[in-house]
């Protein structure tokens, strides 16, 4: 929906009659850097796909010059911050949705399609996700996927479909009516919590952040961080969060003092 609001001028165009100079304009009608960025990207994929299907005659993209974007560092949650998030959090019917949420660095369609069945010793399998209240499959098969987890993470989760009202085949986190936990109302939370903890408002995808910076920061190897995310490949995960490996010269150096043996 965003995209076709910003691209409304090129709306009543046939795409063959599209050119360079229409989607440098429509570019540079875009304040953020960050959505030209992505606005260029996104028609860089739809005229990729039409010249491959002979739609067009050649592919213009390859005549606009690609905006220059760096994306920021993500701003984590802290560990003083996620100790004052804890504490807040108890008392609250979403307090083991969120602290899955920091432990396994699921996206959030994930957990509210979590079912008990795919609750194991040890792990928990992704192969359900939400999306505007109907139930789906993970997009992509990296998506489908084992999160391990700790035992009294585990046993976490059973409470909170025994206290839901145990239902077989049924969603681990509910509403008082069975349905999955909806989007709306996990937002909502989200901010009460944060507002409670007095922590400055990220939404609710910075849990996941966190937890690949946790992670590598304390040496898990990139592919499994990768897995655990459910990225389609490593550089994805690097792309991300791959500042956090250069910026822990420390281990470099003992790395390095370890080789050398002086």
């Amino acid at each position: 929906k965003i995209y076709c609001k910003k691209l409304a001028p090129l709306a009543n165009i046939r795409l063959q009659k599209v050119n360079a100079i229409m989607i440098q304009r429509a570019l540079d009608a875009e304040p953020s850097t960050a959505q030209r960025y992505n606005l260029c990207k996104f028609l860089r994929t739809v005229f990729r796909k039409a010249y491959k299907l002979q739609l067009v005659r050649k592919n213009i993209m390859e005549q606009v010059d690609a905006p220059v974007y760096h994306a920021a560092k993500k701003d984590v949650f802290s560990r003083d911050e996620l100790q004052r998030i804890y504490k807040t959090l108890e008392g609250s019917r979403y307090r083991a949705f969120f602290v899955l949420a920091f432990a396994s660095g699921c996206r959030c369609g994930e957990m509210q399609g979590l079912k008990i069945q795919s609750v194991h010793e040890g792990y928990i399998r992704i192969e359900n996700n939400i999306r505007n209240g109907h139930d789906y499959p993970p997009k992509t098969h990296s998506s489908i996927r084992d999160v391990a987890l700790p035992e009294h993470i585990i046993a976490m989760l059973r409470r909170e479909w025994e206290r839901n009202g145990a239902i077989l085949g049924g969603y681990v986190f509910t509403n008082r009516g069975g349905s999955p936990f909806c989007s709306m109302g996990i937002g909502r939370e989200w901010h009460k919590i944060l507002a409670a903890a007095g922590v400055p408002f990220r939404n609710l995808h910075y849990t996941r952040h966190t937890h690949a910076t946790q992670l590598l920061s304390a040496g898990v190897p990139i592919l499994e961080v990768q897995h655990r995310l459910g990225h389609a490949s490593a550089s994805t995960t690097l792309n991300k969060y791959g500042h956090i490996l250069i910026d822990n010269k420390e281990k470099v150096l003992n790395a390095i003092d370890n080789i050398v043996g002086m």
